[in-house]
């Protein structure tokens, strides 16, 4: 069964370039899982020294890369709440880049 998901990223950096470097980070990272893009890098409304950014992965088997493949690869730790999974990282559970400081990862299976 085929499927995508989702990691959005708040990091504090203080320009757009080095929120690219930290999205490049993560999608590099994740592109073992399947093909992924990266979206929408942009200053955050509502804390202006945050960038956010989306990464969606489609990778063809759902199951195998529901959680443990994604999580393993982007360290940090993780909370399951509703369905997703969120990340508030610390220095003790940091993520792919120590600017993160925030990240949810949501998933949708493809029928």
């Amino acid at each position: 069964m085929s499927a995508f998901f989702n990691i959005h990223v708040f990091c504090e950096v203080p320009s757009e370039e080095m929120a690219v470097r930290v999205a490049s980070k993560f999608s590099d990272l994740v592109s073992a899982l399947g093909q992924t893009s990266i979206r929408g890098i942009r200053q955050y409304w509502k804390i202006p020294e945050y960038f956010e950014f989306c990464i969606e992965v489609s990778c063809d088997n759902f199951v195998e890369h529901k959680s443990s493949s994604v999580l393993d690869l982007v360290g940090g730790q993780w909370d399951e709440v509703g369905g997703s999974l969120i990340s508030n990282p610390t220095t003790e559970t940091p993520l792919v880049d120590n600017t993160v400081r925030w990240a949810h990862i949501e998933y949708v299976e493809a029928v």
